[in-house]
């Protein structure tokens, strides 16, 4: 997975900039509590270094466990932001570069941002840029408010933006062909050395986020598609390898994670690699795929050029 480490900020302010200096008409609202939230953003490494304790109460909730207003100026601000702050937005969900989930590995491009510490519980972080973080549909259902188990009993998830590990893990995926279905195995490593502590921090994120279950998702959504092909290179009867479609997914896969020729290794650094690595490695269900084809040997079909119209621009 992505390592994020290299998109955190000096302070934090340049955003809080943005959104004081812009026309919305409770800016000046804001602008009395910059400084509060300024020296608030300054506490946020420590409160995920010390992801094993819970953090200190937000500085907006009050003794009888109401939130003062701040909480909500600060939602209003991130929900309904100025122009300058919600192209910011748009562009880390829409026009981000990653091509998988930083939190799970999902081979997708993450379209939904995270407050990683939850603005509903800690609302000075709302607009505090290293604490939204890129991720994918599945990843914001499962983590959404979460954040602690328990007082005193630790983080659940890794933050990609402060903690490298995550872009330490490999995957490698197990098939076999059973009577009605095709059963998939997923495993997870970690690469390097790594503390008892982390490994078990590392398998909480894992088990809170349900990745392996993602990963066999996965695998299944690639079945579908695959039966997909079959189908439409049977009405069309159209000449399909099932062979080679996956060895030119597994290479195009290689070349997004990086690897070079002679790299073969054994748990690989996305789910698509593992996922046609081990396609590839079980000829029994490649078979099985290819008996579903009634042309295999038929030569493509070429069609006639159809006339068409340019409707826009």
């Amino acid at each position: 997975m992505k390592n994020l480490t290299e998109l955190r900020t000096s302070s934090g302010s340049d955003w809080l900039t943005l959104a004081i200096e812009s026309d919305k008409e409770e800016r000046a609202k804001l602008k009395a509590i910059e400084q509060q939230l300024l020296t608030r953003y300054g506490d946020y490494k420590g409160i995920i270094d010390n992801f094993d304790k819970q953090p200190a109460k937000s500085i907006y909730l009050q003794a009888n466990g109401e939130f003062t207003a701040e909480k909500k100026l600060l939602m209003d601000f991130y929900k309904w932001p100025p122009a300058k702050l919600k192209a910011i937005f748009y562009d880390l969900r829409n026009k981000n570069k990653m091509r998988e989930c930083p939190y799970c590995g999902n081979p997708v491009r993450p379209n939904t941002l995270d407050h990683f510490v939850p603005e509903s519980h800690w609302p000075e972080f709302a607009l505090y840029p290293d604490n939204l973080v890129p991720q994918c549909q599945q990843c914001a259902s499962k983590k959404s408010n979460r954040y602690y188990m328990l007082p005193d009993k630790g983080c659940f998830f890794i933050h990609p933006k402060f903690v490298d590990e995550l872009s330490r893990l490999g995957f490698k995926i197990e098939m076999r062909a059973n009577s009605d279905a095709i059963a998939y195995t997923p495993s997870i490593n970690i690469s390097g050395a790594v503390t008892d502590k982390l490994k078990e921090r590392i398998k909480r994120h894992i088990t809170a986020l349900d990745i392996p279950a993602y990963m066999v998702a996965y695998c299944q959504k690639q079945e579908r598609e695959l039966l997909d092909m079959i189908e439409q290179a049977n009405s069309k009867k159209m000449h399909f390898s099932v062979q080679e479609h996956c060895q030119h997914q597994y290479n195009t896969q290689r070349l997004i994670a990086g690897l070079s020729l002679d790299e073969n290794p054994e748990f690989y650094p996305n789910w698509a690699c593992a996922y046609y690595y081990a396609l590839l490695a079980s000829p029994v269900i490649i078979n099985d795929y290819q008996k579903l084809l009634k042309a295999t040997r038929n030569p493509p079909v070429t069609s006639a050029a159809v006339a068409s119209s340019v409707l826009f621009p």
